[in-house]
């Protein structure tokens, strides 16, 4: 009994916890769901504020990334083509989005209009899932 106690008590005067999860969506229904399916690759990132640029930094900033396209499945944007996503990373702990501090190629999965505000990126390195499903279909 003392123990329930001790536990209930721990558990009543303790800070809330956190549980984060993420969803990942099967290859087809990310392509189906998406308007635009590409392979792009950032050429022009920015920041805002400018120190958010440290990776250590924790507060709320805006990102704006200039990309090209490297392959198309779906959408209007073709192999050349150069478009822009913007979003807001909040200070959550439980955040799953990607940060990008790099050149690398990545597979977007997106809805909208340009700037894209609601799209999905999974590097390139770790799509091999997604390339197995994509490569069934036509590149535009």
């Amino acid at each position: 009994m003392k123990y329930a106690f001790l536990l209930l008590f721990v558990l009543a005067t303790s800070p809330h916890a956190t549980a984060c999860s993420v969803v990942i969506f099967p290859p087809e229904y990310e392509f189906e769901r998406s308007e635009i399916v590409l392979m792009a690759r950032p050429v022009a990132i920015s920041l805002r504020p400018k120190e958010a640029a440290d990776l250590r930094y924790t507060g709320e900033f805006r990102e704006t990334v200039q990309w090209e396209v490297l392959l198309s499945w779906k959408g209007e944007l073709k192999s050349g083509d150069t478009f822009t996503t913007r979003r807001t990373f909040d200070a959550s702990p439980c955040s799953y989005e990607i940060r990008l501090a790099d050149r690398n190629t990545y597979l977007l999965y997106g809805n909208g209009s340009e700037p894209y505000k609601y799209f999905r990126l999974i590097p390139a390195q770790q799509s091999s899932r997604y390339m197995q499903h994509l490569s069934k279909r036509i590149v535009q």
